[in-house]
């Protein structure tokens, strides 16, 4: 509660970014206690991000997969080195009870962790057969520029999840987390810029799902979203994402 009432501004390209709108955050238990402000993305502040990732992309995608993945595993170390921290904020936060809260802790560890190790795996690739006078080879490449929208029930460790695996894939992640749970998420790419995640390749764009999640969506530099959500926002998310926009180079890709 001591460091209760700060702002958390957007983080595009590594840089924090303060659009004038805030929401307030208050706890569940307690609406009068103000845990905090988070800055408001707008559609533009979603195209700033897309761009800065577009920048980073390409360098992401050669930086090899053992480096992606001890990028994570430090990151890993850091938040499990800030166990309670990350824990308090979604006692405060979301309204978590203690025992539930240090489990989501956990579990956004083990994340970072295993797919640090399924990135390396999957860069050696499967045995495939060789045929005399041949070589042949199988790789896995990144799909491009990641769309991460999370729930609030597992504020935590389904965002990280989701990010984790782009990240590790060599994909940019642009991460909307739910507007009930911002100050955690936040955290979270604090903590992956820390442990040397490119600025333009993990960024932070709270907000509105009608406008911030949806302009993610839509986007057509977006190749990949992530979401975890609603029957009917999913649904929705599929629907907008069949549609080939101008400038789209590829189908994009709803997990």
């Amino acid at each position: 509660k001591d460091a209760a009432g700060a702002d958390f501004p957007l983080v595009i390209d590594g840089e924090d970014v303060i659009t004038g709108e805030w929401e307030a955050v208050t706890c569940p238990a307690d609406p009068s206690f103000v845990l905090g402000r988070v800055a408001r993305a707008r559609p533009e502040e979603v195209d700033r991000a897309v761009a800065a990732a577009r920048a980073t992309s390409a360098s992401w995608r050669a930086t090899p997969a053992a480096r992606r993945a001890q990028v994570l595993r430090d990151a890993a170390g850091l938040i499990e080195a800030r166990r309670y921290e990350f824990a308090a904020t979604m006692v405060l936060e979301s309204a978590k009870p203690w025992r539930e809260a240090d489990g989501d802790v956990a579990e956004a560890i083990d994340y970072l962790r295993y797919y640090s190790g399924l990135a390396e795996e999957m860069a050696r690739g499967p045995q495939l057969v060789q045929v005399p006078g041949e070589v042949n080879t199988y790789r896995y490449e990144p799909r491009g520029i990641a769309a991460v929208i999370a729930p609030w029930n597992f504020p935590l460790a389904i965002i990280t999840g989701m990010t984790s695996a782009a990240l590790a894939a060599g994909c940019p992640a642009i991460l909307k987390p739910a507007e009930q749970s911002p100050l955690v998420a936040a955290q979270l790419v604090r903590v992956l810029l820390e442990a040397g995640v490119p600025a333009g390749a993990v960024q932070y764009l709270p907000g509105p799902g009608e406008a911030v999640g949806r302009a993610l969506v839509e986007h057509p530099q977006v190749e990949v979203i992530a979401f975890t959500g609603s029957n009917a926002v999913g649904l929705s998310i599929l629907q907008a994402a069949a549609v080939v926009r101008p400038g789209q180079r590829s189908v994009k890709r709803v997990i």
